[in-house]
């Protein structure tokens, strides 16, 4: 069992990370390819990846073999072409970098989720709901692990990042010189690597939505700027912006500003429609 001690200072310094973060990703993912017998949701990912990789991306992955626990690299906040910065950048670039809408879209989901019950219920509730394993009694926040011990906060605050690749439970690295941090895992789709195909499940969407709206909401499927979304559809941006305000209204997928550009990702109900194929096919097309 794994218990964090908090201060009040501490309850008012609880931070939720924004979306994933690249180092973290690079090592729990790296952990990941370590364990052929670890969770079937990477293991079509460890097929796909370990056999393409270049000899400076295995370089990585012996880098950061596990041996007393997990961290992640000192340095920025992304890999950098610079040894051993070069295997971090290509082990990035062929095994994380494909699939980071994917990861994107989840974690981004995830922490979208946790947002509502931190501003719904304050900290204890977002602290309750984090995970089924974490148990918050005020003070302490438990978590059943293997390992033991004890993290006193002292007044430091907590960040909660929310981690694609992390395991079956959250852990807190150890280090005394890291600031402290609760990793924790976020729910997967089982068809995550999957791409969007042809055949009835589009014909489905496409009957409900319209053919364009239909492109769009599978375009979204591991979310877009509006930018990006034009280029997917081959649209304009304009065109591509009223189609996504369309799916937006009909609670389909969230959109939120990002410095000049606007992303898109999907609500869980657009996600259920997009993995369900629509509806009943005699439902009438709707007008793109």
């Amino acid at each position: 069992m794994l218990r964090i001690h908090f201060t009040s200072q501490d309850l008012l310094r609880v931070r939720l990370a924004s979306g994933p973060d690249r180092l973290w990703e690079a090592v729990l993912s790296a952990h990941q390819a370590h364990q052929p017998g670890g969770p079937p949701v990477f293991r079509e990912w460890r097929s796909r990846v370990l056999p393409a990789l270049t000899g400076e991306a295995r370089a990585y992955l012996r880098i950061t073999r596990p041996r007393e626990g997990l961290r992640p690299p000192t340095g920025t906040s992304s890999p950098t072409p610079t040894r051993p910065g070069a295997a971090a950048q290509a082990y990035h670039d062929q095994a994380l970098a494909p699939f980071w809408p994917a990861i994107r879209c989840a974690v981004e989901a995830d922490v979208a989720a946790h947002a509502r019950t931190l501003t719904s219920g304050g900290t204890a509730a977002l602290l309750s709901g984090l995970h089924r394993s974490v148990v918050w009694r005020d003070p302490v926040l438990s978590i059943a692990t293997a390992a033991d011990g004890d993290v006193y906060l002292e007044g430091r605050g907590l960040t909660l990042q929310p981690a694609f690749f992390c395991g079956q439970a959250p852990f807190s690295p150890s280090d005394p010189e890291l600031a402290p941090v609760l990793v924790y895992p976020v729910p997967h789709r089982s068809a995550w690597l999957r791409q969007p195909g042809a055949g009835r499940h589009d014909r489905a969407l496409a009957a409900l939505l319209g053919r364009t709206r239909a492109a769009a909401l599978s375009a979204l499927a591991h979310g877009a700027s509006t930018s990006e979304l034009a280029r997917h559809i081959g649209v304009s941006a304009p065109s591509a912006s009223e189609h996504a305000s369309v799916l937006r209204d009909a609670g389909l997928i969230a959109s939120r500003r990002e410095r000049n550009s606007v992303w898109h990702t999907l609500t869980p109900l657009g996600r259920a429609v997009l993995d369900s194929g629509g509806v009943d096919q005699r439902v009438p097309a709707a007008v793109s």
